[in-house]
């Protein structure tokens, strides 16, 4: 379950990191600009909606799919990452467009996802 919270967290920091990159906008790193609580809630809810809220209804979820069988692995996983897209993409977009942040959030999602967890699942499939 540790890796799980780390693949949430670290993924959506990564995703921050390279947005901000590439819109060429740091004002949600500015840690330094927090002077009230209104604005820390502000920050935590910006920054960190998204990897709590994908903790709670994944967690479980991608915990469950190292225990089936063979090439279901990959498939629910797969499953799993184009749903929380579609997640992502429900709270931040007024419509469905694949622009660029999409695009980055899944390759990210996957990359990640291979790094963390490719013994329980590449491993796993001769064995099962």
């Amino acid at each position: 379950m540790k890796q799980i919270g780390i693949y949430f967290i670290l993924k959506y920091f990564i995703f921050f990191l390279i947005s901000a990159i590439i819109d060429q906008n740091f004002s949600i790193f500015r840690i330094d600009q927090i002077k009230k609580i209104e604005d820390f809630f502000f920050y935590f809810w910006i920054i960190l909606f998204f990897p709590i809220l994908n903790f709670i209804v994944f967690s479980l979820l991608i915990y469950f799919s190292f225990k089936l069988k063979k090439a279901f692995k990959i498939i629910f996983n797969i499953i799993f990452i184009i749903l929380e897209i579609f997640i992502f993409i429900y709270f931040t977009s007024q419509k469905i467009t694949l622009d660029y942040q999409i695009i980055l959030l899944f390759t990210i999602s996957v990359v990640m996802f291979y790094f963390l967890f490719k013994n329980k699942i590449f491993i796993n499939l001769n064995e099962n």
